[in-house]
């Protein structure tokens, strides 16, 4: 298995957040795959980073990173894209799950 980073809900319940709703999400990198969204089964989704400009650039930053857990900043930055995103496309309850997440990885690491 090539490697992945663990993002999303999972990742921020094993920070501590309170919110966690059960899905894995992993950012990925596979060439193969010309999907952005690559879904392994109902609670597991992939994002593959070659797809996206904003996730390639956390994928080449992180590319070094041993841990399977995406670190806070990028996990910070990932939130903020989310809520951008979502707030766009009109997708109200998971722009404020965002909003939680955002104010949860700020708090805790000290994140501006």
């Amino acid at each position: 298995m090539s490697k992945k980073f663990l993002i999303g809900d999972c990742a921020l319940a094993e920070l501590g957040s309170s919110r966690n709703e059960q899905t894995l999400q992993y950012l990925v990198s596979k060439l193969e795959h010309e999907d952005l969204f690559i879904y392994q089964s109902k609670n597991e989704q992939w994002i593959n980073a070659p797809r996206h400009p904003f996730y390639s650039a956390i994928w080449e930053r992180e590319s070094t990173t041993i841990s399977p857990l995406a670190p806070p900043q990028s996990l910070f930055e990932i939130a903020v894209f989310m809520w951008s995103n979502n707030r766009k496309s009109g997708f109200w309850e998971r722009q404020i799950n965002d909003e939680f997440d955002i104010k949860f990885l700020a708090r805790k690491f000290s994140i501006n």
